[in-house]
């Protein structure tokens, strides 16, 4: 009886291990797809002309400077060309 116990017990615990493992596998499988689908998704509106943009500020300091000179209108004007 002992020795049935002890053999559920260590079955119960490689099926564990292997739930473990696909659970693991299928998440990290939908991360990568959903991220793969959201960096595709507009991937053609990165062909449209567009004002240069800083990696990390995009249009801050362009859009700055026009408001300093009095010109954001004028860089709203240029842009929309």
């Amino acid at each position: 009886m002992l020795q049935d116990i002890a053999a559920q017990i260590a079955f119960s615990s490689s099926s564990l291990n292997l739930v473990t493992v696909l659970g693991a596998t299928g998440t990290v499988g939908i991360l990568g797809w959903r991220w793969w689908k959201q960096k595709n998704a507009y991937k053609s509106l990165e062909s449209l002309p567009s004002p240069p943009r800083h990696w990390l500020l995009g249009n801050s300091p362009q859009v700055l400077a026009a408001i300093k000179q009095k010109k954001f209108f004028q860089l709203l004007f240029d842009w929309s060309q």
